[in-house]
């Protein structure tokens, strides 16, 4: 009997909290435009906006690893990092994650997210898709900060686009 009331107030938890994430809004990303000599060079340009208090934004550029050029419609998904003791797991949800796409310079943006830690899952989770490794090859761990804009560089990985 115990079983189905934990059952149940688990079910009706994911409930309220997929409606609440259904009711959250989000600023609108900033959109620019790079002016070029020509007008048909124009390349927009995503402006991160500050984030909301007490949240984080990532930016970030993805390279092809083998060919040094950008990878464009690449999905790039945060993992959340949970801990005990020892044990280091994150976890991917499908739903609710964090996450972008990649424009058409590899550029991506992910705004007021949670401040904490995450992995950083780069393509299509359900198809290809790397998980970005520190130097020894494990999953790196970034532990973002409320209130910052933090730019990761160029994140490189070997998939095809």
């Amino acid at each position: 009997m115990k079983k189905n009331y934990y059952l149940i107030i688990a079910i009706l938890g994911l409930f309220v909290l997929g409606i609440m994430a259904c009711n959250k809004t989000e600023p609108e990303p900033q959109l620019s435009v790079l002016v070029t000599s020509s007008p048909l060079e124009a390349i927009p340009v995503i402006t991160p906006a500050l984030p909301e208090t007490g949240k984080a934004t990532i930016t970030g550029k993805v390279i092809n690893r083998s060919t040094s050029q950008p990878l464009i419609n690449i999905p790039v998904r945060l993992a959340e990092v949970y801990r005990q003791d020892d044990d280091v797991v994150f976890v991917l949800d499908g739903a609710f994650s964090p996450g972008a796409i990649t424009d058409i310079q590899g550029h991506f943006v992910i705004e007021s997210i949670e401040a904490r830690e995450y992995v950083i899952v780069v393509g299509d989770v359900e198809g290809v898709y790397e998980i970005i490794t520190d130097p020894s090859g494990i999953a790196q761990v970034w532990n973002f900060l409320p209130d910052q804009v933090t730019d990761l560089g160029a994140l490189q990985v070997l998939i095809a686009p």
